[in-house]
């Protein structure tokens, strides 16, 4: 659980001519991912006979299960063989049923797309009772339609009136402030009209080409659209009705083709001389066993399977692919794993320590019963919401998780929606002695600076340790020496400052200063002198954690302020209760989710940049193994 699966290499030669039936039963397997092999002592392999059709028909499959209604497929059927899946699939005729029905569509739609063209612009004219076909427009007179203010309609008329333009005009009110109006005028006189206009604010309208009234045009515009979204309900209800029929071939077809191709086209990794083929691929080690069984019972001694040695595996670790192996309950946390970076195969999988760090350090910034209490009701309203493969989900799972920790520290803390156990009662009337005394964060920021960083220190020397056994199990015993010797510089160092700050005797101060001179050697020596430098940024990795104390006393400062402005009681009057209840509520709850958001992202923070660091490198590549996925079909 530490640590990704374990991953051996097999290298497999096998007869060229059992090529096809060894690649069937690989990807049956679904054990191994097949690694593109060293051409420097082989020819590459080629794709298998049928690729290019397979692929093609295959394009052709897709195109028609994307051009159909998705219909629900009740059954699955046994796989067939390639021959009988390329002919099914040309025999099927849904093509052609598609196209013409497409065709029709797009006529229809585009006569559709004219006419409400047509509708939005005659629309705007329906109040006219004119003829529209008898309106006077020639080299004599001009026409123009356009939207004005009422006010600047008026003075608009006025000033074409005073310039000696002859015009006819009739107007209709769009609204209580606009008027449309329809102007014809002199042709000669059309610059002026069209200043005039411009300088009034009017709203140039296109006049539409119809004959005869506009209200009688648009209902039979409109009367046009529906038989047009008619006859395109009926190619709706025939694009279903051919879904019916034969949607669940295409899915079946699409899916046999699928694996054919596959399978066609991993032959391509492979390396061959003239009779043999050669194959490299990662397995898990567990599976490796499985995977001699399978092939070893299929072809005999046919085939050879070997093992690669770990000296070689070593060599290729940046090329390993890796598998995690958390239990479900991680998944949350997992998810968050890989969103930030996949560990590599030889790696500590992160996943087990951020669960259990994360809700500590996300507990103790938010540190309240009722937020607490609160944050778990949010955090499950999220899950119920969220998409089961959407991002919210596993986050609101981690928040739920945390919220358990944050009401232990609430308790610890002495703080219950930013009062304390005794305060809140007496806010309902109850005066009891105090049950016991938390380290009320407001009151004790000290003492709770000193927990912070005292809890970093432990998280950043347990990030050493975790390198140290990172180190180890990848055989490189200077540097996990060196991750040893980190540890004891920060205990020897911390003494130090210790025995400096409290004045303690000789002694301590001289056993520390030569810890931490010894540590400094050892990790000079491990690591170079580079390693002088990690030595602030350490220390600065170290305080970060105070960051924790500064997010928990800016929630319980918000609280505090909202429990003195607003809290609801009946003392101050019954209007001032039922104004300030809804206020204290929505304040506590925006102060919750606040909490619950800096939580996340500073606890995020400090796990993924000053703790991960220590041992994690991450950049993995997730392991994919050459397995055939079925849903419409079963194996043969």
């Amino acid at each position: 659980m530490f640590f990704p699966a374990k991953m051996s290499k097999a290298r497999i030669v096998g007869i060229r001519k059992q090529l096809p039936d060894f690649v069937k039963t690989l990807h049956e397997a679904g054990l191994a991912e097949v690694k593109e092999i060293s051409l420097e002592n082989f020819r590459k392999e080629t794709s298998l006979e049928l690729f290019a059709e397979v692929s093609e028909e295959l394009v052709k499959l897709s195109a028609i299960k994307k051009a159909l209604p998705e219909t629900r497929v009740e059954k699955t059927r046994p796989a067939v063989g390639v021959a009988q899946a390329l002919n099914g699939a040309r025999k099927l005729g849904v093509a052609e049923k598609i196209a013409k029905i497409r065709e029709q569509k797009e006529l229809l739609l585009s006569k559709k797309q004219g006419l409400l063209d047509t509708e939005k612009n005659v629309a705007t004219f329906s109040k006219f009772s004119l003829d529209f076909s008898g309106l006077p427009e020639s080299g004599i007179v001009g026409l123009v339609a356009a939207r004005f203010q009422k006010n600047n309609y008026h003075v608009f008329t006025k000033e074409l009136e005073g310039h000696k333009v002859g015009f006819e005009s009739t107007e209709k009110e769009v609204d209580k402030e606009n008027v449309l109006a329809i102007i014809a005028f002199e042709k000669s006189k059309e610059a002026q009209v069209r200043s005039l206009l411009e300088k009034n604010g009017g709203a140039l309208e296109a006049l539409p080409r119809i004959s005869g009234k506009p209200a009688i045009v648009l209902a039979g515009v409109r009367e046009e659209i529906h038989e047009i979204e008619e006859k395109l309900l009926g190619l709706e209800k025939q694009l279903l009705a051919v879904s019916k029929e034969h949607y669940a071939d295409v899915c079946f077809l699409a899916e046999v083709l699928e694996i054919e191709s596959e399978e066609a086209l991993v032959s391509s990794r492979f390396g061959r001389t003239e009779d043999l083929f050669v194959l490299e691929a990662f397995v898990p080690e567990k599976d490796f066993e499985k995977l001699f069984v399978v092939l070893s019972g299929k072809f005999g001694e046919r085939v050879f399977v070997e093992k690669a040695s770990k000296h070689e595996m070593h060599g290729e670790s940046d090329d390993v692919p890796t598998l995690l192996e958390n239990p479900p309950q991680l998944g949350a946390f997992e998810f968050m794993t890989r969103f930030v970076s996949l560990p590599k195969s030889s790696d500590i999988d992160p996943t087990i320590v951020f669960a259990f760090v994360f809700p500590i350090v996300y507990g103790m910034m938010l540190g309240d019963v009722g937020y607490g209490l609160l944050s778990i009701l949010f955090a499950f309203l999220l899950m119920r919401v969220s998409a089961p493969d959407g991002l919210l989900r596993p986050i609101a799972a981690i928040w739920a998780v945390a919220a358990v920790p944050s009401i232990f520290f609430g308790v610890f803390f002495d703080e219950y929606f930013g009062f304390s156990h005794v305060h809140l009662a007496e806010k309902f009337g109850l005066h009891i002695e105090p049950i016991y005394h938390g380290l009320e964060r407001l009151h004790n920021i000290q003492e709770v600076l000193m927990l912070t960083i005292g809890l970093g220190f432990v998280i950043i020397s347990l990030g050493f340790f975790l390198g140290f056994v990172r180190s180890l199990r990848e055989g490189n015993k200077s540097h996990a020496i060196g991750k040893l010797a980190w540890i004891t510089l920060l205990v020897s160092g911390t003494a130090l400052l210790a025995s400096v700050a409290l004045g303690t005797d000789g002694l301590v101060g001289t056993a520390a200063i030569v810890g931490f001179l010894a540590s400094l050697a050892v990790i000079v020596k491990a690591e170079g002198m580079v390693a002088l430098i990690e030595i602030p940024s350490v220390a600065g990795n170290i305080l970060s954690f105070a960051r924790i104390l500064a997010v928990g006393l800016a929630s319980v400062v918000v609280a505090a302020t909202i429990n003195d402005l607003v809290f609801p009681s009946l003392e101050n009057g019954v209007v001032f209760f039922l104004i300030s209840l809804p206020i204290f509520l929505f304040g506590h709850a925006f102060n919750t989710f606040l909490g619950m958001f800096e939580g996340l992202i500073q606890g995020a923070r400090l796990n993924y940049v000053e703790f991960f660091s220590k041992f994690y490198s991450g950049g993995g590549r997730e392991f994919s193994p050459f397995r055939v996925k079925r849903k419409f079909s079963k194996g043969r």
